[in-house]
């Protein structure tokens, strides 16, 4: 039973969500993301709330159940705050500096 795929992925309500068949649709403005299921999961939206289950007990299908749960939750995100990555530089004799969109980094 998969822990991630019970739990509900929860969108604002500027992105639109539809679905065509298997293919989940994220709209926000000018940017569209689709999500092929493929088949595997059975998904409902039901007003801001998208919800997957399994199509059957078997075990590639469990699988997916929350693979695609994941992968919406990630589009949901790239959607609304966008991606973001921190460095963490730990050590004596490392240095990093930012200036404007360049990354000076002095190793050893």
């Amino acid at each position: 039973m998969s822990r991630i795929g019970k739990k509900p992925v929860e969108f604002a309500a500027d992105i639109k969500v539809s679905s065509n068949g298997d293919i989940l649709t994220f709209v926000k403005g000018k940017i569209s993301v689709d999500l092929d299921t493929k088949g595997n999961v059975d998904f409902a939206i039901d007003g801001n709330v998208l919800t997957f289950s399994p199509v059957s007990d078997e075990k590639a299908h469990r699988a997916f159940w929350g693979t695609y749960r994941a992968s919406a939750a990630n589009i949901v995100t790239g959607l609304t705050t966008g991606y973001s990555m921190q460095l963490e530089i730990n050590g004596v004799g490392y240095r990093a500096a930012v200036k404007g969109k360049v990354l000076n980094l002095q190793l050893g």
